[in-house]
């Protein structure tokens, strides 16, 4: 079985202290800084979970060049009965589903300034963004 570890990653409020209703992204460096931090000790891989996936070329055009490229999304869900938190946790089941399924050993977390009913949940706050506190957090989760 392959091991991996990933960080479902949601970029507005967590990254970009921006919404994506503003169409306006800015990373902040010392917010790239600390996701820079979780994958140079765990080794993670990214997989976008934000709504941004739905404009992977505008993401990717103002993405900052010193993060790895190797990056996946999320399956994109359309269901008028469900909350966008409820989406959000299905995509990235999904997901996970799909990729157990491939045999491989997956170690994730999820950062989301939404609070979302899934495990190795780190709720990022929409005043502060990626902290030092979710950063360290993360790590512990992914390297346990």
């Amino acid at each position: 079985m392959k091991n991996k570890k990933i960080i479902f990653l949601d970029i507005d409020w967590v990254l970009n202290k921006y919404s994506s209703d503003d169409l306006n992204i800015d990373f902040d460096n010392t917010l790239i800084n600390n996701l820079k931090k979780i994958i140079k000790e765990t080794w993670a891989l990214i997989v976008i979970s934000s709504d941004w996936k739905y404009d992977m070329i505008e993401l990717f055009q103002k993405w900052p060049i010193s993060l790895p490229m190797y990056i996946d999304s999320t399956e994109k869900m359309y269901k008028e009965k469900w909350t966008l938190e409820e989406i959000r946790v299905k995509e990235i089941k999904n997901w996970l589903e799909y990729y157990h399924s491939m045999k491989y050993n997956i170690k994730y977390i999820v950062l989301d300034d939404m609070k979302l009913d899934i495990e190795n949940f780190i709720q990022v706050d929409n005043h502060t963004w990626l902290t030092i506190k979710n950063t360290n957090d993360a790590i512990d989760k992914l390297n346990a």
